[in-house]
């Protein structure tokens, strides 16, 4: 390929392979060195460097309209290696969703003459979906114009498969927790809210958006220099969990209270036990007036 061909031999160390120094390295080298058009050598070792990498290379002269690719670009592509192309093949492989902004982002790129980066996906001919990072850079004329074009593709699609099993795990975990019965919330190592279910936004009188972000001592001033605050201090510090009951005057209740620390902070999963514990209550006062009746003088046998 004739842009390859001129003279990009100074860039070839792969352990520095990354697609924006490419794209730079070939255009200096097209620049500063017009005569080196014969060099088989160098389109051999750039092509072997970017198959190694992964990376597919594209090249569009704009004055002419002609767009090349490599080798390893078309494969990315799903394209055999003799297929020809031009922008409209291009863009005709793309995902008809990702058509439109995927041309918008060229235009507005070479417009406003800024790097072009953007990720789509690609249907190949048998129907499969690939996800593409694409990274590209124009160069103009005196007058500004926009006379080529130059970039890199590589396939992200594992990275994506990864991305949306996280985002559905994610979504899993979130709905388990907005369905629990015990209220549930994190904390940060600075003791900043993270996450609140419903059911502890119900208990603690306090929506996600006026919690999250902001400190739990801020938020609850009364637990300062309570025994909440120790638990939850050594809990952290100590890397161990730690369950006890609290009672929080403001509300007039009791929680059950289970502290569980990670690195990041903690995860605090609570109830309210307060009829639990009014009627413990009542059932130690009735046990206690029990034995102080049974325990009087006049219900001795003898008297």
């Amino acid at each position: 390929m004739q842009f390859l061909k001129l003279g990009a031999t100074d860039y070839l160390i792969k352990s520095q392979l990354t697609p924006e120094k490419l794209i730079l390295e070939v255009n200096r080298a097209i620049a500063n060195h017009p005569l080196r058009i014969q060099h088989e050598e160098t389109l051999l070792k750039l092509q072997l460097a970017t198959e190694a990498s992964g990376l597919g290379m594209w090249f569009w002269d704009l004055t002419n309209d002609n767009l090349e690719w490599t080798e390893q670009c078309k494969k990315l592509f799903g394209l055999d290696p003799e297929a020809e192309i031009n922008y409209q093949i291009f863009l005709n492989t793309l995902h008809p969703e990702d058509r439109a902004r995927t041309d918008v982002a060229v235009r507005q790129a070479l417009q406003n003459q800024t790097d072009y980066s953007i990720e789509y996906r690609v249907v190949w001919s048998d129907g499969s979906i690939h996800w593409l990072a694409a990274k590209g850079k124009g160069f103009y004329n005196q007058d500004g114009e926009p006379v080529r074009m130059m970039g890199t593709v590589q396939d992200i699609t594992e990275g994506k498969q990864t991305e949306a099993s996280l985002l559905s795990s994610n979504r899993r975990i979130k709905d388990i927790l907005e369905s629990m019965t015990d209220a549930f919330y994190t904390l940060d190592r600075d003791f900043n809210f993270t996450y609140v279910n419903k059911e502890a936004e119900r208990v603690l009188g306090s929506s996600q958006g006026q919690l999250l972000g902001n400190n739990l001592w801020s938020e609850f001033p009364p637990v300062v220099g309570t025994e909440l605050e120790s638990q939850y201090r050594r809990a952290l510090a100590e890397q161990v969990t730690t369950r006890f009951e609290y009672y929080y005057p403001p509300f007039k209740s009791w929680y059950e209270i289970c502290v569980y620390p990670s690195a990041h902070g903690l995860s605090i999963y609570f109830r309210d036990v307060t009829d639990e514990k009014l009627a413990a209550i009542k059932l130690e006062e009735n046990e206690r007036l029990l034995k102080l009746a049974l325990s009087s003088p006049k219900n001795q046998p003898w008297h």
